[in-house]
């Protein structure tokens, strides 16, 4: 554990209660934006009297522009737009609110937004071939970054960076509101929906919750995931447990290659044991899709 994380395990510690998002006791109150449907991904609205911050902004424009109807009608200046990281279900929307709210800056880390610049995981041309006009014909990127420890602050809303690298995604930042006891973990872990394993880090992912859960131990912290609604610290030992057992679902049946009755016989027993979890991306067979990229990832380590 770095020092930051001591730092920040030692704030999560002195948290004597929770505060919930909607309580009139405090200081500040978060909201959770989602469209219904298929791949539906949340963007958390986080204001005090006088301010309001977004995390994450929707996959495409016109969800984008929705968030955009919502924040306006809560009649307080849009400070910042902050990006966890660097799939575009939850930046695709940035340009559609910065119609509304032109001089809005949008930050990251510094490796979210080399990956969003290059496009360097090709996520950006593919929602563009799937969304057409719907995706921005330029992505705009972050104009601002953070330093991991980073603190934050917008009047009455204070917010601690934590940069967890490669992940769900690869690069991840997490958010610690330390006054309120709120956690935004992007990605890390959803709540009560498939994950996006795509990428193939599912070994990193797990050493990357195992520090988390050790490092905001408290179990007092509200957390809001990137899909499905907020939740508590329980959340990341689900999202242990849930790669683990996929991970020895396809390492049992690695020995001659995964052939596709395998593959769909680990989707039938991951929908037995973890049943009516919608996917968090509107991908096809995403549990299959899932399956060949663990078997991927596992085979070349």
């Amino acid at each position: 554990m770095n020092t930051l994380h001591v730092v920040l395990a030692v704030a999560v510690a002195l948290l004597v209660t929770a505060c919930d998002q909607r309580s009139t006791g405090s200081a500040v109150a978060v909201s959770r934006f989602a469209q219904e449907g298929e791949g539906t991904v949340n963007s958390w609205i986080v204001e005090d009297s006088e301010n309001l911050i977004v995390i994450d902004a929707q996959r495409s424009l016109s969800a984008g522009r929705d968030l955009a109807d919502d924040i306006e009608t809560r009649g307080k200046p849009l400070r910042a737009i902050l990006i966890t990281h660097p799939h575009p279900d939850h930046f695709g929307g940035i340009d559609a609110i910065l119609e509304r709210f032109p001089s809005t800056p949008i930050l990251s880390s510094p490796l979210t937004q080399r990956i969003m610049q290059n496009d360097e995981n090709g996520f950006i041309a593919l929602t563009k071939q799937v969304l057409g006009s719907d995706a921005p014909e330029k992505q705009t990127i972050p104009t601002v970054t953070f330093e991991d420890g980073q603190e934050l602050k917008w009047g009455e809303i204070t917010l601690i960076a934590d940069e967890r690298g490669v992940g769900e995604a690869d690069s991840m930042s997490i958010f610690l509101e330390p006054d309120e006891g709120f956690l935004f973990v992007g990605d890390v872990v959803d709540n009560g929906m498939t994950s996006f394993m795509m990428e193939g880090h599912t070994g990193q992912w797990l050493l990357q919750l195992r520090n988390i859960r050790t490092d905001y131990a408290a179990e007092d912290l509200v957390v809001f995931p990137g899909h499905g609604p907020r939740g508590d610290t329980s959340l990341f030992q689900e999202g242990i447990d849930i790669l683990t057992w996929v991970r020895g679902a396809v390492g049992d049946r690695l020995n001659d290659g995964l052939n596709e009755r395998e593959i769909d016989e680990i989707v039938e027993l991951y929908e037995a044991a973890y049943p009516d979890r919608p996917a968090v991306a509107a991908v096809p067979n995403l549990m299959h899709e899932n399956i060949r990229a663990v078997a991927k990832e596992l085979s070349t380590n």
